[in-house]
């Protein structure tokens, strides 16, 4: 009967081991932005006739390229997803070509942003 409750022990140990090293980092789905690749400036252009409507839009269609922890992979995200930076240089009405810096807004802990 010893022997019994020791193998039913052992066996009930290396089935609760198995199951945790099985589930191990599964919930653990969080993406977390780590750089910005920036193919190009952080450049808007601007025409006398935008507002800032106008330039949400612009924003809307500017592409970030972000990577994500644990992958060196690029990923695109809308300009519209990032808070703008030190934009204050921006004069709607006025044509130029303006530089801003973008702050993605979501799965960015770590405040990574565009140089």
């Amino acid at each position: 009967m010893k022997k019994l409750k020791v193998v039913l022990f052992v066996l009930f140990a290396t089935v609760l081991v198995t199951a945790f090293a099985a589930c191990k980092g599964k919930g653990d789905t969080k993406r977390e932005i780590t750089k910005i690749n920036e193919s190009r400036q952080t450049v808007l252009k601007l025409t006398d006739s935008d507002t800032a409507e106008t330039f949400s839009a612009k924003l809307d269609d500017y592409k970030v390229n972000v990577v994500y922890k644990g992958s060196n992979k690029n990923e695109t995200i809308k300009g519209s997803a990032c808070e703008v930076l030190f934009g204050e240089n921006v004069v709607y009405g006025t044509v130029g070509s303006y530089n801003v810096v973008l702050k993605p807004t979501q799965e960015n802990p770590n405040g990574v942003y565009t140089r």
